[in-house]
């Protein structure tokens, strides 16, 4: 009997962090393996990543200009064209009534009851060590990890809808990569990674050493008493086994059987052979020995099933830092079919598909210099609200007068801040009358205020856009009345994007800080200047805060970067493509 808990893991970005902050995300996973006293098996599984349901949600949503529409759908049918895929990560524990070690001090029964707690345990201590490593772990029932059966032959094992071939890890080399199988779950195809790591006993281990040491000298004595000076591969593992064993003795490293399976697969043996090569080739670059399980593929796939113990058993033994080494939680994936696409992942290409509506609050803050491609992002975000939420009501206070050609486009009609009109169209737009003039300021403020009352008092899906507000963050009364209406703006629908030139111009105020808290999602765009109020609210890694200063703009590239965070979503560098109808739409 074996039951088996279960946890999906979301992924954090790694290629954001600096080598200090990587080496702190070796550190936490190697604490979540060491204290652990049972089997945790890792899976990494990728799947075709399809746009066609998001294309099914936009489909016949062309009520304003259908060019608009049709060239929208056109992008999502590139990125879908570019074979892209979607890995999801999964943790299972396996417990099977022949383990009985945890229960051979307080249980003498192996009843189901007895099994089903000690799933609850494991998964429940695994889960709350991810979740304090700045992870994001979540039990799932085990059933949806299973898989549809199979048929095995020589080399493939076919499900009737794919093709598999499988390998083996045999050899690492003495330094091991952090985060090293992303190098395999990106190549050209879908390739899933199964790690399983089971901790060892330490004094079996050492033993285990000592006579593997003794086997080394002796084959090296004896090499060279036959005359053969090239014992430097002998002399290179005996090191290692020295090292392992001065880790073990100090304690400050922990023994695992570890073992990998490597699976590619395809619609067709054509595509999986060309992936299988791929990975063979990274595997070799990477110094990574590898065989294929010939006549034992039916094996092998058992030991890549999440649900299935391990037939072949092929486990190597490594130390806390190699094992950990192997952390895969880092790679994009797509969750959900509304929404907008943002841009893409600058690192693998995945299309950033948010639906902010989804958010536990529907609220942006766009920051950048002049420049830096935050307006045209905005208005990017506009055209594609149109076609998403068809029945969105849009709203732009607009200091810079540069919407109305935008808002006119869309069929709707521009006011002065001066104007209060209650009742406003499916796009609104409103300018001050003369630039600059700092008695715009108490004028706009005042409107804001208008607008909360309007908003406040229907249902109707609204997307807000509050430009230079800066302006607005500089005054008390300001970013009271922002801050209310932030606040209280998520139970009307209500979505409202702050965009100023730098997030300082919040951080800088108490009340300011406390805004942004209640905004999810934050867009950081080209910066002059990265304050530490920034670094320090916004969390910022040492490397976000150099990208902040060399993010393309757009003018000098064919797309604009942006780094964009989701509280509890996202934390991506994302490149941003408008497409011809945004572009001739926004530009006229």
């Amino acid at each position: 009997m074996t039951q088996y808990g279960a946890i999906q893991v979301t992924p954090t970005n790694l290629e954001l962090m600096t080598e200090k902050e990587a080496l702190g995300v070796h550190q936490n996973f190697k604490q979540v393996l060491n204290q652990a006293d049972y089997p945790i098996n890792i899976y990494s599984l990728q799947r075709d990543l399809e746009l066609q349901p998001y294309a099914e949600y936009l489909k016949d949503r062309f009520s304003i200009r259908r060019e608009l529409w049709e060239d929208y759908l056109r992008y999502c049918s590139r990125l879908n064209d570019e074979s892209l895929v979607a890995t999801e990560h999964y943790i299972t524990t396996p417990v099977t009534a022949s383990d009985r070690s945890f229960l051979a001090s307080v249980l003498d029964s192996e009843s189901s009851e007895d099994l089903e707690s000690e799933v609850q345990r494991r998964t429940q201590q695994i889960t709350d060590s991810l979740n304090t490593a700045n992870l994001s772990a979540t039990e799932i029932p085990a059933e949806e990890l299973e898989t549809s059966p199979s048929n095995p032959t020589p080399r493939y094992v076919s499900t009737g809808q794919e093709y598999r071939r499988a390998l083996i890890i045999t050899e690492y080399p003495s330094q091991l990569e952090l985060a090293w199988p992303l190098e395999l779950l990106r190549v050209d195809g879908k390739i899933d990674v199964a790690q399983l790591i089971k901790p060892r006993d330490s004094a079996n281990t050492v033993s285990t050493l000592n006579r593997l040491k003794e086997k080394l000298n002796a084959e090296i004595n004896s090499r060279l008493a036959s005359g053969f000076l090239d014992t430097n591969e002998l002399e290179s593992k005996l090191d290692a086994v020295d090292w392992m064993l001065d880790k073990l003795a100090n304690r400050e490293q922990q023994a695992f059987d570890y073992a990998v399976y490597i699976s590619a697969h395809a619609g067709n043996k054509e595509d999986c052979d060309q992936a299988f090569e791929q990975v063979k080739s990274r595997l070799k670059r990477m110094g990574i020995g590898f065989e294929e399980p010939v006549f034992r593929t039916d094996q092998a796939q058992k030991a890549c099933n999440p649900l299935q113990l391990d037939p072949l058993q092929e486990t190597q033994l490594q130390l806390s830092d190699s094992t950990a080494a192997g952390f895969p939680f880092a790679t994009r994936t797509i969750n959900q079919s509304s929404g907008i696409i943002y841009g893409e992942d600058q690192y693998d290409g995945t299309p950033i598909l948010q639906d902010r509506f989804q958010w536990h609050a529907p609220h942006l803050a766009r920051f950048g210099a002049t420049g830096s491609g935050k307006t045209f992002h905005t208005k990017i975000e506009l055209l594609r609200a149109i076609l998403a939420y068809p029945d969105i009501q849009i709203i732009v206070i607009d200091p810079k007068n540069e919407y109305h050609n935008l808002i006119k486009a869309l069929n709707g009609q521009t006011y002065t801040v001066q104007d209060r009109p209650e009742d406003l169209g499916k796009a609104s737009c409103f300018q001050v009358i003369s630039r600059g003039q700092s008695e715009n300021i108490p004028e706009i403020i005042d409107l804001i205020e208008h607008l909360y009352q309007v908003t406040s008092q229907n249902d109707r899906r609204t997307l807000v856009v509050a430009d230079e507000a800066h302006n607005v963050s500089g005054v008390g009364r300001g970013r009271e009345i922002l801050t209310r209406w932030v606040r209280e703006a998520r139970d009307t629908s209500t979505a409202i994007t702050l965009v100023s030139q730098s997030a300082n111009d919040f951080t800088q105020y108490t009340e300011g800080r406390t805004l942004l808290d209640q905004m999810p999602g934050k867009l950081f765009f080209r910066h002059e200047r990265v304050s530490q109020e920034m670094i320090d609210h916004f969390q910022l890694s040492e490397q976000e805060e150099i990208d902040l200063y060399d993010l393309k703009t757009g003018t000098d590239a064919q797309y604009s970067e942006a780094v964009m965070k989701v509280s509890g979503r996202l934390d991506a560098k994302i490149r941003i493509h408008a497409t011809p109808a945004e572009h001739r739409l926004i530009k006229q």
